[in-house]
C-alpha cells in the first residue's frame, strides 16, 4: 500500500492491529461477515460493565424514608404476581409529596452519570443525550413485601431506564435479582438499570421490605418549561 503524498501525518503502516485493519479494509466482505463483526463488537462492549445496573445511595435517606414508608404501606393494596402488594401506578407531575419531589429531583440530576455508565463506550447520535431536560420520570409506584412475598421475573420495556429506591430493608429480606446477578439491597440505595433487563424478587424471609420503583424515558423534544418543577 503506497503512502498518500498529500497526507502530512501519514507514514508507513505499522505491523500489529493497524496492519490487520488495513488488510481487512482492502478486502471485500459479505453482509454476513460484517454483521458478525458488528455483533461481536457489541458483545465485547456489553461484556464489560455497560449493561450492569448502577447503584447510588441517597445521602439524606433518613430524612425521607419514614414518611415514604408510611405513604406506601398505607396505600399498597394491589397484589402483584409473586405476592407483594403495590400502590397504584402514578404519573409523576411534580404535585407529589415533598419527599417524592426531593428524591426524584436527586435522581434526575444523576442522568449525566447514568448516561456515562450505559453509553457502551461510544458516542450517541441522539441529541441532548446528557441534558437532564431531555429525560422525564414518567411514572412510579411503591411496593410492600411481607414474609413469603416476592415478584416474578419481568421487565419495564419500552422505557429507557428503570429504578428501584429502597426504603425499608430488614435483615434477611430478599435481594433484587437481575439476570445473572443479585443485589443485596440496603436502605437509601437507588438501583438504575436498562428497562429491558428482566428482574425479580424471591419470596422474602421477613416482613416489611418496602421500596419505590419507577421508569424514566428519553424525550428530547420535551418542552423545557415542563421540567422546571425539578428543584
Amino acid at each position: 500500500m503506497k503512502n498518500n503524498p498529500d497526507c502530512k501525518n501519514c507514514g508507513s503502516v505499522p505491523n500489529g492491529p493497524d496492519r490487520e485493519l488495513v488488510n481487512f479494509l482492502t478486502n471485500d466482505h459479505s453482509y454476513g461477515e460484517l454483521y458478525s463483526i458488528a455483533i461481536s463488537y457489541f458483545n465485547q462492549k456489553t461484556d464489560n460493565n455497560s449493561r450492569r445496573p448502577i447503584v447510588y445511595r441517597y445521602p439524606k435517606y433518613k430524612d425521607i424514608n419514614y414518611s415514604l414508608k408510611k405513604l406506601i404501606v398505607d396505600n399498597a393494596t394491589i397484589v402483584v404476581q409473586g405476592g407483594g402488594r403495590r400502590t397504584e401506578t402514578k404519573s409523576y407531575d411534580c404535585t407529589d409529596p415533598d419527599e417524592i419531589n426531593v428524591l426524584f429531583t436527586w435522581i434526575i440530576n444523576l442522568i449525566p452519570d447514568i448516561i456515562d455508565h450505559f453509553s457502551f463506550g461510544g458516542k450517541s447520535l441522539s441529541p441532548n443525550i446528557k441534558d437532564i431536560n431531555s429525560y422525564k420520570i414518567v411514572d412510579y409506584w411503591g411496593v410492600h413485601y411481607s414474609k413469603g412475598e416476592g415478584a416474578v421475573a419481568h421487565n419495564h420495556f419500552p422505557y429507557t431506564f428503570s429504578f428501584a429506591y429502597y426504603i425499608s430493608t430488614p435483615d434477611g429480606c430478599s435481594s433484587l435479582d437481575m439476570e445473572e446477578e443479585s443485589f443485596d439491597v440496603q436502605e437509601g440505595e437507588l438501583i438504575v438499570w436498562l428497562s429491558n433487563i428482566f428482574h425479580k424478587v424471591r419470596p422474602s424471609d421477613v416482613d416489611d421490605r418496602v421500596m419505590i420503583s419507577g421508569n424514566i424515558s428519553y424525550l428530547p423534544t420535551l418542552d423545557k418549561v415542563e421540567n422546571l418543577c425539578y428543584k
